[in-house]
């Protein structure tokens, strides 16, 4: 603790001792106004008076800039898709290029990725809650165990590549999950409740309390959620609890304080091989396969508003959490999990245990200055410390019991490790306003990467190791306004991605390890034109390139071992485009009494392989795995009063499930073509008497038959399907 301690308290204190010097120089030529910039102070105003579900993030909001970089809000309030079980694709249908792993109907584990990238527990992006990484480790473990309830959520920033130097290395971006907290409720006092129903026996009760009084606001809400699944053997028990309590201590300073608890449990049903799917993509064999999370989270935030045009937000954070697995041949699921006929009980199974302590803490500055009278700056800085720990162990000897008992039979590990990350990063932006329509922010950022595995046992095949790396990534953005609400940008950001302690220490014994195994590294870019005219029509249209090196993959060797190594690079090339446009309201300026919207999304991504060695052959050219070329979105809201009508459909393109671009499938249906789907959803909502809330739906409205994934492991090999039509109702009433 001694160490976190120092490097916690004193590196930052010096960091702000330099911005305060850096201050009084800027000072001299301070403005008293702001110009035409778009500065917000705190995330909770974004938005706040918006209708509109997806809109571009302002220039600035608090100590970040958002200027150049292709971007999404989605306003939680107005979405009008499910949002009780998580259902991404219709929470993010205005999100253009989001690819979405369908495999999971509790909604507990969210699976989204972008321009070519792998979905697995949307690892390619930088998940956060209210500005908090929320992975199991950023670093090298960046897999999201724990989502927020979005009903909780009062909106989602999302940052494509570029937001590689503010928040990360990561080529996909960063996902900011920003929580109620009550600054929206004006009463001291407001009760929340939310009852849902729906089919296989999904039950769902979601209570809130929350308001402001002076000086504070505060927001708490606890979610129970439970159901059989729409597959045999998946029901799922999901239990989150949510509070937040801030303060304004004056004028100047505003601090707050947040604790975030997760507990799900799934039983997981494996998946299915093609002849199964197709028979029943319902059915499972297994009923003793266990999936059990347990997330907590302590945040204290501080926002300080320095000077006139400067403001300092400081977020720090600890994470405690648990992943456990028990399950039955998990690689193997045509293996019948049946009863030993000679100890006449089932066999024993695999566990696999997780524990996560992280710790974290990010400092960001803000300052607004002028060299001159006539050019405005604004420079955004940082410093990011994070630190981790987790512990990982496999036994093969689980119970041969039904239940979910994480615990080896002897009390021994066949594998143990310790595994440890340390973090810390520099970065700034400053936006250069060269006039009244171009802006332009070049930025960089330092990372210093340390990551241990250890084996606590001697008979682990692995040999300890300690990579270290520091890097600097650089990159720039710009932003010209053109007439009638409308702008070009642009951006070049360099990505880099540590590989994962995951993929040295989490492999079977018949695997090798590349002792000059290198991280991937690459750069992604944009170029697009956006806007929006009045309350009527709002359009993004986007080209992108990506350049990503050195990725991993799997050589077998003369004497048939598995070699983890660099394998080769991908070139991602695509467009990213959405409309949305209102037809009555074009017309007619006052709000009429019916209306409707009309929004269109569509990107084209060709992720190709430059030069990959895959089963000891080149591969040049062939398709990136879990890359559709097409992912096509559209709908229709209609309007009557206080009732609103919508309808969905999601169209996304067949993709490959590895490198080698197999068509046929393998006789365990963990390799193959993923074939293409249409998916339809149509939701009712109806509000009366002002504090009560009606609302139901229907998912995958043509019952179709159709999966995302085909996995190779956990949560089972073989084809994971997508729910078919289920029904949910909602009734809601604030008090």
């Amino acid at each position: 603790m001694k160490k976190i301690s120092i490097t916690t308290f004193v590196l930052p204190f010096i960091f702000a001792i330099q911005l305060t010097q850096a201050q009084v120089i800027f000072n001299t030529y301070e403005k008293k106004k702001l110009d035409s910039t778009q500065i917000l102070p705190e995330v909770s105003f974004v938005g706040k008076n918006s209708k509109r579900e997806v809109q571009k993030l302002p220039e600035l909001v608090g100590t970040d800039i958002f200027a150049g970089k292709k971007n999404a809000l989605v306003m939680m309030n107005n979405v009008q898709g499910n949002y009780v079980s998580n259902q991404m694709r219709q929470v993010l249908a205005k999100v253009p290029g989001i690819h979405i792993w369908e495999s999971d109907g509790s909604g507990a584990q969210i699976g989204i990725a972008t321009r070519g990238l792998s979905p697995n527990r949307s690892s390619e992006f930088n998940i956060r809650q209210n500005g908090n990484e929320i992975a199991a480790d950023p670093i090298s473990y960046s897999e999201a165990y724990y989502n927020p309830q979005l009903q909780g959520v009062q909106k989602i920033q999302i940052v494509k590549g570029a937001g590689a130097l503010q928040y990360g290395s990561q080529f996909g971006g960063m996902v900011n999950y920003i929580m109620k907290d009550g600054n929206e409720i004006n009463k001291t006092f407001e009760f929340e409740t939310q009852q849902t129903m729906g089919s296989y026996g999904l039950l769902n009760t979601f209570n809130a309390i929350g308001g402001k009084s002076g000086k504070v606001h505060y927001y708490a809400f606890v979610d129970i959620r439970k159901g059989n699944g729409w597959r045999d053997n998946a029901q799922f028990n999901i239990v989150n609890y949510f509070a937040s309590l801030s303060y304004q201590v004056s004028q100047h300073l505003k601090t707050s304080i947040e604790y975030t608890n997760s507990d799900i449990s799934n039983q997981q049903a494996g998946g299915l091989t093609d002849n199964t799917f197709v028979k029943n993509p319902q059915q499972s064999n297994r009923s003793r396969n266990w999936f059990n999370t347990q997330w907590n989270i302590w945040a204290l935030n501080l926002q300080w508003n320095w000077s006139k045009n400067s403001q300092m937000t400081v977020r720090n954070y600890i994470l405690k959490g648990t992943r456990n697995s028990i399950g039955y041949q998990i690689s193997d699921m045509t293996l019948l999990d049946t009863v030993n006929a000679k100890t006449l009980a089932y066999n024993s199974r695999d566990i696999e245990t997780q524990k996560y302590l992280n710790f974290g803490t990010e400092w960001r500055n803000r300052t607004i200055y002028y060299v001159t009278n006539r050019f405005k700056n604004i420079v955004s800085s940082g410093f990011k410390y994070y630190q981790g720990d987790s512990p990982y162990q496999t036994s093969n000897k689980g119970s041969s019991g039904t239940d979910a008992n994480f615990l080896p039979t002897d009390g021994t590990y066949v594998k143990d490790y310790d595994r440890k990350t340390q973090n810390v990063a520099l970065f700034a932006e400053n936006a250069f306003y060269v006039n009244d329509k171009l802006v332009l922010i070049p930025g960089i950022r330092y990372e210093y990467i340390k990551t241990e595995v250890s084996s606590r046992q001697s008979t682990n095949a692995i040999i300890n190791t300690t990579p270290t790396r520091k890097f600097v990534l650089l990159g720039v953005s710009a932003e010209y306004k053109l007439p009638f609400g409308t702008e070009i940008y642009a951006n070049y950001t360099e990505a880099y991605k540590p590989f994962w302690y995951g993929q040295i220490s989490q492999l079977p014994n018949a695997y090798k390890i590349d002792e000059n195994l290198k991280d991937a590294n690459g750069y992604t870019s944009d170029i697009g034109y956006r806007g929006s005219v009045e309350d009527y029509l709002f359009f993004d249209i986007g080209a992108f390139y990506m350049k990503y090196k050195n990725r991993l993959g799997n050589l077998t060797l003369q004497d048939k071992t598995i070699m983890v190594t660099n394998v080769g690079g991908s070139t991602h090339v695509g467009i990213e485009s959405f409309a949305e446009i209102n037809p009555v309201k074009m017309f007619f300026k006052a709000n009429p009494i019916v209306h409707f919207n009309v929004f269109a999304n569509y990107s084209f991504t060709d992720a190709t392989y430059d030069g990959f060695i895959s089963n000891g052959k080149d591969i040049k050219g062939n398709r990136v795995q879990d890359a559709p070329r097409n992912i096509f979105r559209t709908g229709v809201n209609f309007y009557l009063k206080q009732m609103i009508l919508t309808y969905q459909y999601s169209f996304v393109d067949e993709t490959f499930s590895d490198a080698d671009n197999t068509v046929l499938p393998n006789s365990k249906g963990t390799i193959g073509l993923i074939p293409a789907y249409k998916i339809s959803d149509i939701t009712f909502s109806y509000s009366f008497m002002k504090n009560y809330f009606f609302k139901m739906g229907i998912n995958n409205l043509t019952n179709t038959n159709y999966f995302t994934r085909r996995a190779g492991g956990l949560p089972g090999s073989g084809i994971l399907p997508g729910d078919g039509r289920t029904f949910y109702a909602t009734v809601t009433a604030k008090f």
